[in-house]
């Protein structure tokens, strides 16, 4: 357990430094602290001969899976703080506050750092296995003179093939040639038992700030209130956020409307989101749906993604902005369906 904090210790001042740079949205901030760890537990097992054939017959693994449980702990521990600290609507604007926000960032820090680990645990694995299969192959098959066992070389192999990929994976986002599309688009649509004209009202009109939402929603900066002015070509809605992280407003502004559609477009932006993903607009779309009344709304947001490693941010902020949509088209259906009950 020791060790399993002082890795954990290192690693997260490392990623401290990190994040004083201009790094502190890419790999090297979420990824490369993984290195810490596994340097830490490699280095704790060589000082014991493990690495040097004295010890297990896999001391590569047992590194690995070693700081697999340095960063799931590191998991643990910020959940449970972040579970007993105010929700982000209510942190105060304090001391209080910045030390919450940053328990927040340090929570999806360690989240995708025991991702990172597990998928190197399973690479080094399967690079053991591999190099522990060619070491038979070439002294049963080939008939060479080898030494017994290999197990020294497999683990240093593992150990370096694991660093290297951990390195690479850390690169991402480091220039513009090592970024993927961050651009992307989410939509939804629902059927809507009201006529155009009642989801037309209900679109007209900014959703309340109170709106429930879902609980992915509600561990982000949440909407406090909203400055509605209208829906015409050029009207702006003001909707201010509050959350752990900070506070700050967007501003939405009507750049398109015509017969069916609505946009608005993100004009300024001073939320804490603005770091992790910027918006850039929202469409309503509005069709008939039958002879018996009814519509069809489609919502679509777009947005660009800046933080990496895509393999976690890309789905992980798919599902956010889904739910943002979702939570937008859900209002609407509701308040047109219940402008029309009887």
């Amino acid at each position: 357990m020791t060790w399993h904090a002082i890795a954990g210790g290192l690693a997260l001042c490392y990623a401290f430094a990190i994040s004083n740079t201009q790094h502190v949205t890419n790999g090297l901030q979420f990824v490369s602290p993984v290195l810490v760890v596994l340097m830490v537990h490699s280095l704790v097992l060589w000082q014991r001969g493990a690495l040097r054939g004295a010890g297990p017959p896999s001391a590569a693994l047992v590194a690995l899976r070693r700081t697999v449980g340095t960063t799931v702990m590191l998991v643990v521990s910020m959940a449970l703080a972040a579970a007993f600290a105010p929700m982000p609507a209510d942190a105060a604007n304090s001391v209080l506050s910045d030390i919450l926000g940053v328990l927040s960032c340090l929570l999806v820090l360690v989240v995708v750092l025991a991702v990172t680990a597990t998928l190197a645990f399973i690479v080094g694995y399967s690079i053991y296995w591999a190099l522990r299969g060619g070491w038979a192959f070439a002294k049963r098959i080939l008939g060479l003179d080898l030494p017994p066992g290999g197990t020294g070389l497999n683990d240093l192999g593992v150990l370096v093939a694991s660093a290297l990929a951990i390195g690479a994976a850390s690169l991402e986002g480091v220039s513009d040639a090592l970024t993927f599309a961050e651009r992307d688009r989410v939509a939804t649509t629902v059927a809507v038992r009201a006529p155009p004209a009642a989801v037309w009202s209900a679109i007209d009109k900014a959703s309340s700030s109170a709106l429930p939402l879902p609980l992915l929603l509600r561990t982000l900066p949440r909407p406090t209130h909203v400055i509605d002015g209208g829906s015409s070509l050029g009207s702006q809605r003001i909707v201010h956020f509050k959350g752990r992280e900070g506070e700050g407003d967007l501003v939405l502004e009507v750049t398109s409307r015509r017969a069916g559609s609505i946009t608005w477009s993100a004009v300024r932006d001073t939320t804490p989101m603005r770091r992790w993903a910027v918006p850039l607009d929202v469409t309503f779309t509005v069709e008939s749906d039958g002879p018996e009344g009814g519509s069809r709304l489609a919502v679509s947001a777009t947005y660009d993604r800046k933080l990496a490693p895509a393999w976690f941010f890309r789905p992980y902020m798919r599902a956010v902005w889904a739910q943002v949509v979702d939570v937008l088209a859900r209002d609407k259906k509701e308040r047109a369906e219940l402008a029309v009950r009887p």
